[in-house]
């Protein structure tokens, strides 16, 4: 449960008990300081709004040693168009290079005086993140503080440090897209699956865009995109509120929320793909050591209420030693790996089924076994037995990553910023729990067919 408090110039939102799920008890705003004091049987967060629109989540855990310190912005692939791919990715390299107080090279070095192993960052089809790990100290937290809100407000973007990147994304791809087998078979497993939605490209764009992309591009980017009201901080760790977040709140609180404007790019993004029709289906002649079937299927966006019955099939299908695919497969000997999951975006996202098979064996004859096994769900259904085993590794799974800070941080964090709140977050962990045998076969009915799937085989160069 999430209970507001007006409490100007700022509103706070606490939501209180363990992350796998709230009391559904009304809190009065009178208590909070009361309900605040509940660390030690559950998980407190505050969430406080700054008036720029920056959120800030904070989460004490009195067990930790360390601070997880993430930032997520509300910006994607899926915020390119045609001919300006690869724009959000590039700029999750671009904040490393450099701010008008902090040259570049020095915002590590000062990481690394306070104890930091280094800072990461990733980005995705719908948004980009930020991850700071670093010893739970005074110093160090107020190090990282600064060191963010100042690149989010002061980064520098000369043509220098522009035209230096390009050619290391332009490596980067080369090495992640180019000259890797998965890379080429995601690649071209999302361009089948998707005509027209972003989602199609891949998130670090094609080298054709990278070598068109404009010094002003990038400029446009940072100033539209990377503005408080896109961010959100998360932070977990061991720490002490009362000190931590009137720090966080003077250093951000001044940035200002500036609508610059929209550059033409941006007018014209696509949310919906039109339905398919037809079956879609590509064969890669590769240099590789192993074959490879992969097949996707378009499913609804991640806040869509049939999401927790659709990871409940991928336990079914390739959770655990026991699941159905790995009995028809690895045990069998035709394939070597399997693994299904949802993509699970802000957007109408992708099921896949990724197989990785000896050289020679049939992938006809493997896609036609995987095939089978989706229609006898559909017909005969999941015992409930098997539906409880694979509710179980789910909750396993989720308690194993909640435990740690920066997977606490990545599931708050990315709640907020793919569903609105965490609140939907923890339903959708709960509606597990109500998934039913009737509910997967109508997903099978629904989404399981072969006007809506795509399949790219991935076979070796002069072979049958």
């Amino acid at each position: 449960m999430i209970i507001s408090l007006s409490r100007s110039p700022y509103v706070i939102f606490v939501f209180l008990g363990t992350l796998l799920g709230c009391t559904g008890k009304s809190v009065k705003p009178s208590e909070e300081h009361q309900n605040k004091t509940f660390l030690a049987t559950g998980i407190t967060a505050t969430l406080t709004k700054l008036p720029n629109g920056i959120r800030i989540v904070t989460i004490p855990r009195a067990k930790s040693t360390t601070i997880s310190y993430q930032t997520f912005f509300n910006v994607g692939s899926k915020n390119e168009i045609h001919l300006k791919t690869g724009l959000a990715h590039f700029f999750e390299h671009m904040m490393f290079k450099g701010t008008r107080l902090v040259p570049e090279g020095e915002f590590d070095r000062q990481l690394e005086a306070v104890g930091s192993p280094g800072s990461n960052a990733y980005t995705t089809q719908d948004m980009t993140v930020y991850v700071q790990e670093i010893p739970a100290t005074l110093d160090a937290i107020k190090r990282v503080i600064e060191l963010e809100a100042d690149r989010l407000q002061n980064l520098v973007i000369d043509k220098t440090s522009f035209e230096t990147e390009r050619e290391v994304v332009k490596n980067e791809r080369r090495f992640r897209d180019e000259n890797s087998v998965d890379g080429k078979l995601y690649q071209r497993l999302f361009e089948l699956s998707y005509q027209t939605h972003p989602y199609r490209w891949p998130v670090i764009g094609y080298e054709m865009d990278l070598n068109m992309m404009s010094h002003q591009d990038a400029t446009q980017f940072y100033k539209h995109y990377y503005r408080p009201d896109r961010a959100i901080i998360v932070v977990v760790g061991k720490f002490d509120e009362s000190q931590i977040i009137p720090i966080l709140r003077e250093r951000y609180e001044s940035i200002p929320n500036d609508e610059p404007e929209i550059p033409a790019y941006a007018k014209n993004i696509i949310s919906r793909d039109p339905p398919s029709d037809r079956e879609k289906r590509d064969i890669l002649w590769l240099e590789t050591q192993n074959q490879k079937l992969a097949i996707a299927f378009k499913i609804p966006e991640l806040s869509h209420a049939d999401s927790p019955t659709l990871e409940v099939l991928q336990a079914v299908l390739s959770d655990g030693k026991n699941s159905r695919l790995k009995k028809a497969l690895i045990h069998t000997g035709l394939a070597t790996e399997v693994s299904t999951g949802s993509f699970g975006l802000q957007d109408p996202g992708l099921f896949s089924i990724i197989v990785e098979t000896p050289l020679g064996a049939s992938l006809g004859k493997i896609e036609k076994i995987i095939y089978q096994e989706l229609e006898r769900i559909k017909l005969i259904g999941v015992p409930e037995q098997e539906i409880e085993r694979a509710k179980n590794l789910i909750d396993l799974q989720f308690y194993q990553k909640i435990s740690l800070d920066h997977g606490l941080s990545e599931f708050v964090g990315s709640s907020l910023t793919l569903l609105g709140n965490v609140n939907s977050g923890l339903k959708q962990r709960d509606q597990i729990r109500e998934v039913k045998k009737e509910d997967l076969q109508r997903l099978m009915k629904t989404y399981f067919h072969g006007k809506n799937r795509s399949v790219v085989w991935v076979k070796k160069r002069n072979t049958p």
